[in-house]
């Protein structure tokens, strides 16, 4: 069986297994100000109230700043798939440890709800004080405190190619359809894909190096939401340390692209997936 065959096979019996995924649009031209705007990489999140920068448990350095996301610009069918239509996702890494659990990561990887993206007189004032250099020594402690934290500086702010990079849009790519080890190693019993088609697991795994013109392709490589996750070394969606199941809602994927150029590892990838009961992030990767 050729690829073609599989594609035409796979609309006919069992369209429901297709995702569609969506790429990022750089936006061209001088970034915006809107603090929450979705963006990549750089030094200048959204700050909420309480905001203050997230530091690694291993090296207790500053976490990288990898992107944030804002919610209401979203295609509709993630919106729906996220249980979400408006706040702010953010996400933030260490990129020198690069921790790694195989149930996931999820301290500092969080969605912001919509009410805490209108600022406070808290965080007006703070920001005030900070862009006016005015002397903290005289405040409470507590103001001053909150004061330092919330203008906390990015130390790394010029590692070159992480310089902020704003999204415009999201473009709809192919549909996808898992690779061959979440078809291969389903826990639900024998796959969907297996059980309505003709096609055969040795078949499957020559067949993914051979894609073709047609409607439907493997997990699209590079940044995107939706889909599914193109898995370097079997399939690890992370354990949510809440409900104790897998967390099977694909958000975002990312591997190293002009947006955000961090290999994660030797040519890995990325995935934030939410847990289907109470929709919290994790953060798993892996590499080649």
């Amino acid at each position: 069986m050729d690829f073609i065959q599989l594609s035409r096979e796979i609309i006919d019996k069992c369209p429901e297994v297709l995702k569609t995924a969506w790429k990022p649009l750089r936006t061209s031209g001088e970034p915006s100000n809107t603090p929450t705007v979705t963006k990549f990489g750089g030094a200048e999140p959204f700050r909420s109230k309480d905001f203050s920068w997230p530091k690694c448990d291993e090296c207790n350095k500053q976490k990288a700043f990898v992107c944030q996301i804002k919610i209401s610009k979203l295609p509709n069918p993630i919106k729906l798939q996220i249980k979400r239509n408006d706040g702010l996702f953010q996400c933030f890494f260490c990129l020198e440890c690069m921790p790694y659990a195989f149930d996931g990561c999820f301290d500092d990887i969080y969605f912001v709800p919509e009410y805490e993206l209108i600022p406070n007189l808290q965080s007006l004032a703070s920001k005030s004080v900070f862009k006016n250099h005015l002397n903290t020594q005289k405040l409470p402690d507590a103001l001053r405190t909150s004061v330092l934290n919330y203008n906390e500086v990015y130390r790394r702010w010029d590692w070159e190619g992480f310089e902020e990079r704003e999204v415009k849009e999201w473009v709809e790519l192919k549909k996808e359809m898992p690779r061959c080890e979440e078809i291969t190693s389903s826990e639900d019993g024998e796959h969907i894909i297996l059980r309505r088609t003709d096609v055969t697991e040795d078949e499957l795994i020559d067949l993914e190096d051979a894609e073709e013109e047609t409607p439907i392709r493997f997990p699209n490589t590079g940044i995107k939401l939706g889909g599914y996750v193109r898995w370097c070394q079997g399939v690890e969606y992370p354990t949510c340390p809440d409900c104790k199941i897998k967390m099977i809602i694909t958000f975002l994927q990312m591997e190293e692209d002009r947006l955000f150029p961090f290999s994660w590892g030797d040519a890995g990838t990325a995935h934030i997936t939410l847990c289907p009961e109470c929709g919290r992030p994790g953060l798993g990767w892996a590499c080649c």
